[in-house]
């Protein structure tokens, strides 16, 4: 998703979701697409995306003891 004041592509990381196979993703009010990441590829996540990164991960370490 792009930002319309500086057209700096935006990211938003946390999604997480349990599929059988991919579907085409339909266009909606809130965003025009979706980009599945490997990883690998070096993305631009703002502070408040990172933070919330890290908050899942913590609670991920939680859930299973580490």
């Amino acid at each position: 998703m792009k930002n319309i004041m500086n057209g700096m592509e935006k990211f938003n990381p946390v999604f997480y979701s349990s599929i059988h196979y991919l579907q085409p993703f339909i266009e909606n009010q809130e965003t025009d697409g979706i980009r599945l990441w490997d990883v690998k590829e070096a993305v631009n996540i703002d502070q408040v995306d990172l933070a919330i990164l890290e908050y899942v991960k913590n609670m991920n370490l939680l859930r299973s003891g580490s």
